[in-house]
């Protein structure tokens, strides 16, 4: 990442380069808020709560989460099970 690579010769402290790398990912992250679960599986309901806790949560600040590479039978049990295991609650 090109801001990381700056702050370390600004600052010549790998350290502080490294935090403003991740605090830049983070927010670069934050705004595509796209799940990409191509190479996952949904083995249980864990599963689903989880996603579905990051889905309330950004939604409580207007945001939308996308998520995307689920084989049929994996969105099916997601569907199935989404919103149905208190997550948000």
């Amino acid at each position: 990442m090109l801001s990381t690579v700056v702050i370390v010769v600004i600052t010549h402290n790998l350290a502080i380069g490294v935090v403003v790398g991740v605090i830049v990912a983070m927010i670069l992250f934050a705004r595509r808020v796209v799940i990409d679960l191509t190479e996952s599986h949904i083995w249980d309901a864990s599963t689903v709560a989880t996603l579905d806790a990051i889905t309330t949560k950004y939604a409580r600040y207007g945001k939308t989460v996308q998520i995307v590479g689920l084989n049929p039978s994996r969105a099916e049990r997601h569907e199935r099970l989404a919103g149905q295991l208190g997550a948000g609650h």
